[in-house]
């Protein structure tokens, strides 16, 4: 019977066997990934520049509610919410950040109010 070395262990102390860490495999560093935009350095300056500007771009939004949704009672404060108009109106005075026109134009129809704030 030939009894054989296993190859991890004929590899032990070689740094350029085999596959792992450390080896000949990742030199020309073409399995990077996973590493995001770390490193770029001085080549690859203009993305990162391009990345802050996108970032800046993005918009919060708000939450919404629809008229549908509203509770049973004459006066609500939404606060940081935006109104839209599904649903049948009732006749309430809302507090709310933004409010579509058709929300509007439905709840002073019902006879409320809607007020926007700041």
């Amino acid at each position: 019977m030939i009894r054989r070395r296993k190859k991890s262990v004929k590899a032990r102390g070689y740094t350029s066997h085999f596959r792992g860490k450390g080896g000949k495999r990742a030199r020309g560093h073409g399995n990077k990934g996973g590493v995001g935009r770390a490193g770029h350095g001085k080549r690859a300056a203009h993305r990162k520049i391009m990345f802050l500007k996108t970032e800046e771009r993005k918009k919060k939004k708000l939450a919404v509610i629809n008229i549908a949704d509203l509770p049973d009672v004459s006066e609500v404060k939404l606060g940081n919410i935006k109104l839209l108009a599904r649903g049948k109106a009732k006749p309430i005075t809302v507090y709310v950040k933004q409010a579509s026109k058709a929300a509007v134009e439905k709840i002073e129809k019902a006879g409320g109010k809607v007020i926007i704030e700041q």
